[in-house]
């Protein structure tokens, strides 16, 4: 198995590193970052509407501080480049969902971070449930994960409002005793996503 770091010191300080990528906690100094990715182009419409300025978007990361079953994380190399975000969250016991998933477009991060979104869930926060969420019209997304592994369980009608219009929203389920065989056939393809990202870092 692939190696990875833990850091459990404090709410909201877990780190895991694996695949030449690393989730690191979100600071307040993302928000910028963070506001860009949501409002790139191909974004808008498909995830939930976001703060249009950086000054509430660091006022939304200092709330989201003061939840403590809340995991936001950015994506980035092990330099410390950022590429995206991930996040686990809506705890219900040992259920929790797992989306704010935005990756820039040229970063093939998606394998690797969805991979230790998962091993973070399962093997340290010891869920036996990750759910996700995907807006209806999001394709790349629902294709990812028919092709990862999880099992879609139902579309919730009208459900979410983006842009000014209610959105269908696409239920999809992983449980921990479905984990290990989806892992065993998607670690060998996350150790070559990784091997591409090294090579893209260094240029």
């Amino acid at each position: 198995m692939t190696q990875h770091a833990f850091g459990l010191t404090m709410n909201h300080s877990l780190t895991i590193s694996g695949y030449n990528t690393r989730l690191r906690p979100v600071r307040l100094a993302d928000a910028e970052f963070i506001l860009h990715l949501r409002t790139m182009p191909h974004v808008l419409g498909t995830v939930g509407d976001t703060v249009p300025e950086a000054a509430e978007q660091r006022q939304w990361i200092e709330s989201y501080f003061e939840r403590p079953n809340d995991y936001y994380f950015i994506i980035e190399s092990l330099q410390g480049q950022s590429w995206g975000t991930i996040g686990i969250y809506n705890f219900k016991g040992t259920s929790a969902e797992w989306g704010r998933w935005i990756i820039i477009p040229e970063i093939m991060a998606a394998l690797p971070s969805a991979v230790m979104i998962h091993q973070l869930a399962f093997d340290v926060l010891g869920l036996t449930e990750l759910r996700g969420e995907v807006v209806s019209n999001n394709t790349k997304v629902l294709s990812f994960h028919r092709r990862f592994g999880s099992q879609k369980v139902g579309v919730a009608r009208h459900s979410r409002m983006i842009q000014g219009k209610w959105a269908d929203m696409v239920q999809f389920t992983m449980s921990c005793t479905q984990w290990p065989l989806v892992y065993k056939n998607l670690h060998p393809l996350a150790e070559v996503a990784g091997g591409t990202l090294t090579m893209s870092d260094l240029k």
